[in-house]
């Protein structure tokens, strides 16, 4: 579980929020040798996943349809054939090179269906998951279909807002025309959520918030690549806040960061200083402020 978390803390920095990307220094580091890419290429087929969820934590009142939900953000490693962990900076380059993104997108949603079902008669608060869609799975014609047959195969027909799919501002406008045709389909049909993540400002999401329904809006105002001003934070919430988003903050990591999100009227936040990720559900406690 140690490594798992090391692993974790390595995504933690990175654009995105699930997985690890491969830059200059990562490809340095790993030799994607025979062992390595045995290891991986399999995994999901096998089901040697390890799957952890970081709860978000609530700031505001929200809409009432999301009163009773209790949202995580969703993290995998994967398990070798000796049962050691693998982590995202080892795995992903190679999940990458051999076109595994949709492989590994569908893994992970249809994991979180299972969940779904299972506390789905559940008296307390249902369970939603925050997932990133990869633009492989993006661009994917099959996509829809295959999310849609999951949905029954899992009973989970209306998924009651249990479950949404990240689409990056980057790969929204690179594939426009097909994250619009998931985001209307699925968000009709299935009550699918969706979120427009990875926003570095809000001069960019206007356009896109006014063409297609996403219901949160997420960013992480404070890495060490990024230090948003608090005006611009301010800019980024009311801008979703015009378009009825959910605002989201994730890698919050100290308690000035999480006061300046109070302030700027953020709903949702996450990040180590409030709660790791957990392997298990059932382990993640529900921190309110």
């Amino acid at each position: 579980m140690k490594q798992l978390d090391i692993a974790c803390r390595a995504a933690r920095d990175k654009p995105g929020h699930a997985y690890v990307s491969n830059d200059a220094k990562d490809k340095e580091e790993i030799e994607i040798d025979e062992k390595l890419k045995a290891n991986v290429i399999g995994a999901f087929s096998e089901d040697r996943v390890k799957p952890q969820y970081q709860s978000f934590v609530k700031l505001s009142d929200m809409d009432s349809k999301f009163e009773s939900m209790e949202y995580f953000q969703v993290r995998i490693s994967l398990i070798d054939l000796d049962g050691e962990p693998i982590g995202p900076r080892e795995f992903i380059p190679v999940v990458e090179s051999n076109d595994m993104q949709k492989e590994m997108d569908r893994w992970v949603i249809s994991s979180c269906l299972k969940e779904v079902a299972k506390g789905s008669s559940a008296e307390s608060g249902k369970s939603g998951f925050f997932i990133s869609l990869t633009e492989n799975s993006l661009t994917d014609i099959m996509f829809s279909k295959w999310l849609e047959s999951e949905l029954i195969v899992h009973g989970t027909s209306d998924i009651a807002n249990s479950l949404v799919l990240e689409i990056s501002l980057a790969n929204y406008r690179k594939y426009e025309k097909q994250a619009a045709f998931l985001i209307k389909s699925l968000g009709e049909k299935y009550n699918v959520l969706f979120a427009l993540s990875e926003i570095a400002d809000s001069s960019k999401i206007k356009d896109v918030l006014s063409q297609s329904k996403f219901d949160f809006i997420i960013f992480s105002p404070f890495t060490s690549e990024t230090k948003m001003a608090e005006s611009e934070i301010i800019n980024i919430v009311s801008a979703g806040k015009e378009f009825s988003c959910i605002s989201v903050a994730t890698k919050i990591e100290d308690n000035d960061a999480m006061m300046t999100m109070m302030s700027c009227n953020l709903d949702l936040i996450s990040g180590y200083f409030l709660q790791p990720p957990q392997g298990n559900i059932m382990e993640t406690e529900v921190v309110e402020v």
